[in-house]
């Protein structure tokens, strides 16, 4: 093949991957923000609101780890320059979503160009990519910023790691440790970054060579990077246990994590190859079913054992399998944060491996066998469109709150606490107060012993006019939680509320509606 024929596809490639992104995500343009923590970035933090300052830069450093949880200076500075492009329009904080993600499909499929030297498997990889559904999650929710902008740099690391290893210099060494630092300063996630370059030094670069000598200056040279990853871990396990995020040992022992995450790991796959029942957020499990973690257990060995097996026939099982389970554990269960055991987020950057294992074992296959090649074609392009298609219609789902929650319970069931909660909010901001009662007393039910609940009640109150009822359920979130923020803002709006009522002056309820704010 000519390099203009070669060019020719690369550039065709890189259209059609752009056209599928804009297909699936540009609905995104006209929808809101979502309550669940889409506020906390945006509309509740007026330094963000400011737009790119002297003093937001300095926030974003120093001052904002007290709102995510989490040291993420790169994604603060994002949201106060869309401040400073779109305003409080949330359509464009969406927009530059919707960018990053497109920038991260044609890095994606760059990289493994570059890696592996196969422009069809790496184009297809892109696509999925591109076109998954678990995928969605990470990009209409404004909050999930963080996927972006870090898969945005480790793209881009992969690519300064490519050039490096094919001719190493120390400037492109330290480019690619700048690019590592500047994913972690986006998001956490890539504490295991180190260990995937020795997977891909093994495959595709081959830089292994035989022997533990080989291997021993390989693993020297990402000590750098490894010193990092301990400092970055600890910090993000203080932030979470300061913001309460962090669930300790005493909620839930090491005996129950170790079988959910074995649990999550195939429920993972599970929803690679059968992308349904999609939610925001699912209920973590009291129990491990024993049939569920041992099958899991079984599944999870067998693969192991498959790609360690094919080591040196298949290299590239070992490097897909191992990179998704390797860049999944930080989040795969052992340590928790939140409610929740699986997070469709948490696929953006570890389901790469798998598509990569699977596209060049059917690359290979391709080889060796008679198979017509546009039937191939037209295969490959069929499950995109599938995929796709799904996507669209996933996507759609997160045209504001009261869609996304409505959805979420309809996939998890009405047990789950934090979707009725914030269905409850997402209903209550638009007015619906009876709805919206109806929802916060499911979750309270659901939960007695969470303040945020009765505290939302007591703005639904509040919002109506209901001082009284208001203030006792304010103290009352207050008596569950000491602490609580948002309660002791809401009492005391509706203890200036009852002091106007008393002097005979209308009470208003101008301003934002005063929920628990997530």
């Amino acid at each position: 093949m000519t390099d203009s024929k070669e060019g020719k596809i690369i550039i065709l490639f890189y259209i059609l991957l752009s056209v599928l992104v804009l297909l699936i995500y540009s609905q995104t343009a006209g929808f809101d923000f979502v309550n669940y923590d889409d506020y906390l970035y945006t509309l509740d933090n007026p330094t963000a609101q400011n737009g790119l300052t002297w003093e937001g830069v300095k926030y974003a450093f120093t001052g904002a780890t007290l709102v995510p949880n989490y040291w993420i200076p790169l994604v603060w500075l994002s949201f106060m320059a869309d401040f400073s492009i779109w305003g409080v329009n949330a359509g464009g904080f969406h927009c530059t979503n919707l960018v990053l993600h497109l920038a991260n499909v044609l890095l994606l499929f760059t990289a493994l160009r570059m890696l592996t030297g196969r422009k069809y498997e790496s184009a297809f990889v892109a696509a999925l990519f591109a076109a998954h559904p678990i995928h969605v999650e990470s990009v209409a929710w404004v909050a999930e910023r963080k996927d972006l902008l870090c898969g945005f740099f480790f793209m881009l690391s992969l690519i300064a790691y490519a050039r490096y290893a094919k001719n190493p210099s120390w400037q492109k060494y330290i480019l690619v440790l700048v690019l590592f630092v500047l994913g972690l300063m986006s998001k956490p996630m890539l504490v295991t970054f180190p260990f995937l370059l020795l997977l891909l030094d093994h495959w595709p670069l081959s830089r292994m060579g035989r022997g533990w000598k080989s291997f021993r200056a390989l693993a020297v040279e990402k000590i750098p990077f490894l010193l990092l990853t301990p400092l970055v871990s600890a910090g993000a396990i203080v932030y979470q246990k300061k913001g309460g995020a962090w669930v300790s040992m005493d909620s839930i022992p090491w005996s129950l994590r170790l079988l959910n995450t074995l649990i999550s790991y195939a429920t993972y796959l599970r929803k690679m190859v059968i992308p349904t029942d999609l939610a925001v957020c699912y209920p973590y499990p009291a129990t491990a079913p024993a049939l569920q973690w041992m099958g899991a257990l079984f599944l999870l060995l067998a693969i192991s054992l498959v790609a360690l097996k094919y080591i040196k026939k298949a290299p590239w099982l070992f490097t897909g399998w191992f990179w998704f389970c390797g860049v999944l554990f930080p989040v795969s269960g052992i340590f928790i944060i939140g409610d929740y055991l699986v997070a469709d987020r948490y696929a953006y950057l570890t389901f790469i491996g798998l598509y990569l294992a699977v596209a060049v074992s059917f690359g290979e296959f391709l080889k060796i066998s008679a198979v017509n090649k546009k039937a191939v074609a037209l295969a490959s392009a069929a499950i995109i469109c599938g995929l796709g298609f799904s996507a669209w219609m996933q996507t759609g789902y997160w045209k504001n709150g009261a869609t996304l929650f409505s959805h979420t319970i309809f996939v998890t069931g009405p047990g789950n606490y934090t979707a009725q909660l914030n269905l409850g909010n997402a209903l209550a901001r638009m007015g619906l107060y009876d709805d919206a009662l109806m929802h916060l007393m499911k979750a309270h039910e659901l939960n007695t012993g969470r303040a945020e609940p009765v505290n939302s009640i007591g703005g639904v109150y509040l919002a109506a006019g209901k001082t009284d009822p208001a203030i006792q359920l304010f103290r009352a979130a207050l008596k569950i939680r000491p602490d609580y923020p948002d309660a002791a803002r809401n009492l005391s709006i509706a203890l200036k509320e009852k002091a106007k009522q008393n002097q005979s002056i209308e009470p208003t309820t101008a301003g934002p509606f005063p929920l628990s704010r997530r």
